[in-house]
């Protein structure tokens, strides 16, 4: 499946960045605002796109205990420090046979990332 970038996306690698899209936009519009990913400005859209993708082939193997909508979701709440993200999910990030919480590593690795902001069309807010 192609998104935004022309680049041939697996269907997990679709799925955490259309989550993190999704959860940006619900977290970070204008309050009273209905933006979708096409209100957002192209440049950006690719940007967070080759974020997203990148951070998920980074981490995929700490992300494979946890849904990958719900990890595309917690990379956007961490690393713009929402109160909610891989450090609040219990044994959501835990290896069941080591027993060993990959939650730190996604935290610390998405706090990496820095906080933005998004980049919103300016014709679409008037």
């Amino acid at each position: 499946m192609t998104l935004v970038t022309g680049i041939e996306l697996t269907d997990n690698e679709l799925d955490f960045s259309l989550a993190y899209f999704e959860c940006m936009i619900w977290a970070d519009q204008p309050e009273g605002a209905a933006l979708d990913i096409s209100d957002l400005e192209p440049d950006f859209v690719r940007a967070q796109m080759f974020e997203a993708i990148s951070f998920y082939l980074r981490y995929e193997y700490a992300i494979g205990y946890a849904s990958v909508e719900q990890a595309g979701r917690d990379l956007w709440l961490t690393r713009n420090g929402h109160g909610a993200g891989f450090w609040d999910r219990g044994d959501t990030y835990k290896d069941l046979d080591s027993g060993y919480d990959f939650a730190s590593l996604l935290t610390e690795a998405a706090e990496r990332l820095g906080s933005i902001e998004l980049e919103i069309k300016a014709a679409t807010i008037g």
